[in-house]
């Protein structure tokens, strides 16, 4: 069993605890959708501030009951951890409980209202079950601006799946504060308006505390999202402004997601350990520590532009206002496998894990298409040369340092795509001015699994360990709509002409396959510690990285949408394919110089930072492989390249542009010239060499601008 414990120095002042009991009567269910704390229990606590030596999640880190401590602890005794209300005359929480019951049957009624209150915990860090290590994570904060209220209303006691169970979750003006070495990282604007009418809440003997029903995921205004959330970092200020957004961070996205979630399913429980269980790392993650995952189908149709009507959306976008605040909105979602069905796509996070660990290594699923060089398709032709990649098994476990928090992904889903995307003002809402109908920007997941793990590389460091995956193709051809066992699914991004659905064509990268793996630090710096920093930056070091990809570049009609003469999207005789892209780059080993990032600018846009030296083993490429086989090479990768200042990702009211500013061997150091040696591939067949590429040094800058226009 998960442990959450909490080790309490001291209450500086509780004013009033008030509990007070009433008789309770049987009602009806309608009538206990309208209580309102008129009967039952009132509970409201109300203090100047709470402080705390520590809290701690305990975990074990293995089979066999080894302890590890998530901790939440004091820096000093003069610096605590602290919960302060934001009011010492109003009450920080209040509770209502109501019972009763519909003839036999027990009901419950719980509203809960939390005043604004700022948390503190000075440390972040992973301990045994007695000692805590010397560095910690970092320092966390959380600042709630205005009322916070969940409320609850079951029919048929507390966790039973034979009664109902309404919901509603209100959250606004939410900030979230991680701080490393005087810089953080803010989620910041965090809004949450989550309600269900008709869900279940239930335990599971299999798959522990269970909720299904439908979710709606109310907006506010055409600008203020059901869920929101802005990624911003800032100089951490001191004093009573410690944790609070700074008038000078800086932005660099926010997310929005509005609308009606059908059909969910939510399992949370308690891992199991055995290695039969939990994907294969199961004695990783050991008998204790969390378990999710997250099913559903979301509601198509579009929503309207001030977010109200049935549908769903979601927003990615710039965080400032006015011309700096652009985003892009996508809308009115179908299943990929039939984009002219009209009805709900299904999506699955996947199992989602959350543990302590102390091992030495981690492993991803094998991908047979960079060991085998097939995309492990019956259907498909194999095209790829065999093992061109030449990874091993070997290479799909990272090296992991003991005592990390460990965040795990194994077989995410989503393959819904938005048949329309607008832009967007933040503060206004959706430019319906000029918007194209018909235009869609369409990313699709296939098969995502993840390892992330943190810990305390130093007193001023973040270490982390990463590797992601996508599978390309499940292999499957079926275009009904939503049959997962039949259904073609797969990994893309695409840009789309969705006018008419039933005739849709796409142009883009689909049945993409992915490896990245990479560990290092984390550094969150202004331009005080870095000067490659506009104003704020966050970069991940690489001193080891790995990029394998693979996939095709393609143009055709989606699935569901072929003409009767045209061979379906994932036939074998599909002809929708125009090149194949095969990439592997690989770091050079302990480079004291790779590192990749984001950084805030003043225009809004999403600042793009990377410096990178390949292995001198010579072992990445960048090749074009024809439908029928043969290939064009650039082989034998070497040297240093720079993704320079001006590199950046903006959005105004009418387009998106990409700019590249690349920058080959930077100071033009002897040994840092981009080497590589152009080679003729013809199918099946040994390379064919053509002659050497140097570039010494230079520049190369380039935009790319996506701008939906009528025809």
């Amino acid at each position: 069993m998960t442990k959450l414990a909490l080790s309490i120095s001291a209450i500086t002042v509780l004013n009033t605890l008030c509990i007070t009991a009433y008789a309770m009567e049987s009602i009806s269910d309608q009538a206990l959708s309208d209580v309102t704390g008129a009967d039952g229990v009132a509970v409201t606590v109300q203090a100047d501030k709470f402080t705390f030596g520590s809290l701690y999640w305990e975990d074990q880190i293995d089979n066999s009951g080894t302890v590890r401590r998530l901790q939440l602890d004091q820096a000093s005794a003069a610096n605590q951890v602290t919960l302060t209300p934001g009011s010492t005359t109003n009450p920080l929480i209040t509770a209502k409980v109501n019972a009763g019951s519909s003839g036999t049957t027990p009901a419950l009624s719980l509203n809960l209202n939390i005043a604004p209150f700022t948390f503190y915990a000075p440390r972040v860090e992973v301990c045994t079950a007695t000692v805590c290590p010397a560095n910690s994570l970092g320092a966390f904060g959380l600042q709630t601006t205005q009322n916070s209220q969940i409320a609850l209303a079951t029919t048929n006691g507390l966790f039973n799946s034979a009664g109902t169970a309404s919901v509603t979750i209100l959250l606004d003006g939410v900030n979230t504060f991680f701080t490393s070495n005087g810089n953080q990282i803010v989620g910041a604007d965090i809004r949450a308006n989550i309600s269900s009418t008709n869900g279940r809440i239930w335990i599971d003997a299999t798959d522990g505390l269970r909720f299904g029903g439908d979710i709606a995921l109310k907006a506010a205004s055409a600008s203020r999202a059901g869920i929101q959330a802005s990624l911003m970092l800032q100089t951490a200020q001191s004093g009573s402004s410690l944790n609070t957004v700074s008038p000078t961070a800086g932005g660099l996205v926010r997310l929005g997601i509005s609308g009606n979630v059908l059909n969910t399913n939510l399992y949370v429980r308690g891992a199991k350990g055995t290695t039969a269980n939990e994907d294969t790392i199961g004695a990783l993650v050991g008998n204790q520590g969390l378990a999710a995952r997250l099913t559903g189908q979301v509601q198509s149709g579009a929503l309207n532009a001030d977010g109200t009507g049935t549908g769903f959306q979601l927003e990615f976008g710039g965080v400032g206002t006015g011309s700096s605040g652009y985003g892009i909105q996508m809308t009115n979602f179908v299943p990929f496998s039939n984009v002219s069905t009209g009805t709900n796509p299904t999506f699955d996070s996947g199992n989602i894990y959350l543990n302590l660990i102390s091992a030495s290594t981690l492993t991803m699923p094998v991908q047979c298409v960079f060991t085998v060089g097939s995309d492990c398709s019956p259907t498909k032709a194999a095209y790829t040369p065999v093992n061109v990649f030449n990874l091993t098994a070997a290479d799909f476990t990272q090296p992991v340092t003991a005592d990390s928090v460990y965040i795990g992904v194994r077989g995410l889903n989503i393959q819904g795509v938005p048949l329309q995307t607008y832009f967007y003002q933040n503060g206004v809402g959706r430019v319906t001015s000029g918007a194209v109908p018909g235009f869609a920007l369409m990313p699709v997941l296939n098969n995502v699994n993840a390892n992330l793990t943190l810990n305390a590389a130093s007193a001023t460091t973040l270490g982390y360990t990463l590797a992601v995956s996508t599978q390309g193709t499940n292999g499957q051809t079926g275009e009904v709509g939503n049959n997962s066992a039949t259904e073609v699914k797969t990994t893309s991004l695409f840009l789309a002409d969705t006018s008419t659905p039933s005739k849709a064509q796409y142009i883009g990268l689909r049945n993409i396959n992915l490896f990245l793996e990479a560990n290092g630090v984390i550094q969150i710096n202004d331009t005080s510690t870095d000067a490659t920093c506009a104003t704020h930056c966050i970069k991940l070091t690489l001193p080891n990285f790995l990029l394998a990809l693979s996939g095709d570049l393609a143009a055709g009609y989606l699935p569901g949408a072929e003409p009767a003469n045209f061979a379906k999207f994932s036939d074998p005789a599909n002809k929708d394919k125009l090149y194949g892209l095969n990439v592997k780059l690989k770091g050079a080993t302990n480079s004291s110089t790779n590192n990749i990032g984001l950084s805030t600018t003043s225009t809004g846009a999403l600042g793009l930072n990377a410096d990178l030296t390949l292995n001198s083993d010579a072992s990445s490429f960048i090749r074009l492989v024809e439908p029928s086989g043969s290939a064009l090479g650039l082989d034998g990768l070497t040297g240093r390249i720079q993704l320079g200042s001006g590199s950046q990702i903006s959005v105004n009211a009418t387009s998106g542009t990409f700019t590249n500013v690349l920058n080959i061997n930077p100071g033009n150091v002897a040994g840092g010239e981009l080497l590589g040696t152009l080679n003729f591939y013809p199918n099946g067949g040994s390379a064919n060499p053509v002659g050497k590429i140097v570039m010494t040094g230079g520049q190369i800058i380039s935009n790319l601008t996506v701008a939906p226009v009528l025809r």
